[in-house]
């Protein structure tokens, strides 16, 4: 069983439910985020105070340095 299908009880799940949660989000007149948005951001602000971009590369566990470097937005 993959993660998806443990999380959602089948990995389409997810996909289906996408335009009601940006509904919902619309409807509470929030922005719609997910959770690569908590990801992207959690990886951003680490490595904006401070952080090495190897260690955002490990704690994104991303394979390559280029991916994380992704996230970089302090240059």
């Amino acid at each position: 069983m993959g993660f998806g299908e443990q999380a959602y009880g089948h990995a389409d799940d997810a996909v289906r439910r996408l335009p009601d949660d940006k509904r919902r989000a619309k409807a509470a007149a929030l922005p719609y985020s997910c959770c690569h948005t908590f990801r992207a951001t959690g990886i951003t602000t680490y490595l904006q105070n401070g952080g090495t971009l190897e260690h955002a590369q490990t704690i994104a566990t991303h394979e390559s340095p280029r991916t994380a470097k992704l996230y970089d937005r302090t240059r």
